[in-house]
């Protein structure tokens, strides 16, 4: 069944792909002379990832088919599978080559380190020269756990959230993204438990978006001058953001609009695309000092234009890639 397009949630993976991209310009492995990155990357990787989680397990939810079978639930692993997996290894492919082959001639940032690379593409993707992919990795576990899990619990979303919750305090290893996952599984179930409550969840938000934009400032204040736990940082956020891309001003914040429905191609390429300037300007132009603070606004345009431009010009115009990689 056809769901009718939020274009909120467009806008809010639009802000949640900005923050991606500039977190990987700004990043804490910054050009020496440069730390001011420092605290606009541990604020920005502090709640970035728990609302791009909650958005994709809104989206989830919203967008969940009905399910009665083992056959029901194969085909909508199968296609969760080809929607995901082919993208994620040949982006693992591009980026393991890629970086082989410029280490040669330059320094990149998580180098090659052999066939263990290869190895951990598939079992500790968070310890790979490709981490920047974990994200699709671990939604598709998600998309492989939840259903049997709602089964299992009765279709009780709420106890379904104290299971996430429970599982954020496991302990857990590397392997298949065992600390991404327990991390995020609360707030992407989160993202569901809001869809399922939708009508008061989105009452609350636009009633109150001053009181939690105030909440989510008051934490960025308190993390200046103590350690703020990642998971509550996280939760403040989501409601702040949710309601300022639902705000009246932001129906004019078309770009958002646009970003997020090019977020999957922006998601695949950005890193390949910022990794690959910076290593190219570095070789001719020394970006230390206060050379960074103007290479780093490039940066972040090309994060963005380069993917869409690439997505519209190649990838949409050969079928094998647009259906490996569809915005």
């Amino acid at each position: 069944m056809s769901r009718e397009r939020l274009t909120d949630i467009d806008r809010a993976k639009g802000l949640a792909i900005s923050l991606v991209v500039i977190g990987h310009v700004i990043t804490d492995e910054f050009p020496p002379g440069n730390d001011w990155c420092l605290l606009p990357n541990l604020i920005i990787y502090k709640f970035h990832m728990a609302f791009f989680m909650f958005i994709t397990g809104f989206v989830m939810f919203y967008t969940y088919p009905e399910m009665h079978t083992l056959r029901d639930y194969v085909a909508y692993v199968r296609k969760k599978f080809v929607r995901l997996i082919p993208a994620y290894l040949l982006f693992a492919i591009v980026v393991t080559a890629g970086k082989s082959l410029a280490g040669r001639f330059m320094q990149v940032v998580n180098p090659v380190d052999g066939f263990q690379d290869l190895i951990d593409v598939l079992l500790r993707p968070s310890n790979s020269c490709c981490r920047s992919l974990w994200y699709i990795y671990v939604i598709f576990i998600y998309f492989l756990l939840i259903p049997p899990l709602l089964r299992l619990f009765k279709g009780n979303l709420g106890l379904l959230l104290l299971f996430g919750l429970a599982v954020y305090f496991l302990p857990r290893s590397a392997y298949f993204c065992e600390k991404r996952v327990c991390d995020y599984m609360f707030i992407f179930l989160l993202g569901g438990y809001a869809v399922r409550h939708r009508d008061l969840y989105l009452h609350l938000i636009d009633r109150y978006a001053w009181a939690f934009l105030l909440a989510f400032a008051g934490c960025i204040l308190l993390y200046l001058v103590v350690d703020v736990p990642k998971l509550l940082f996280g939760l403040v956020s989501i409601p702040a953001l949710h309601s300022l891309v639902r705000t009246r001003t932001s129906e004019k914040m078309q770009i958002l609009t646009m970003l997020g429905k090019y977020a999957f191609p922006i998601y695949l390429l950005n890193s390949l695309v910022i990794g690959g300037l910076t290593a190219v300007l570095q070789t001719w132009w020394s970006l230390a000092g206060a050379n960074y603070p103007v290479a780093a606004p490039m940066l972040i345009a090309a994060g963005f234009l380069v993917p869409i431009v690439f997505y519209d010009l190649l990838i949409r115009r050969v079928p094998v890639l647009n259906t490996i990689i569809r915005a």
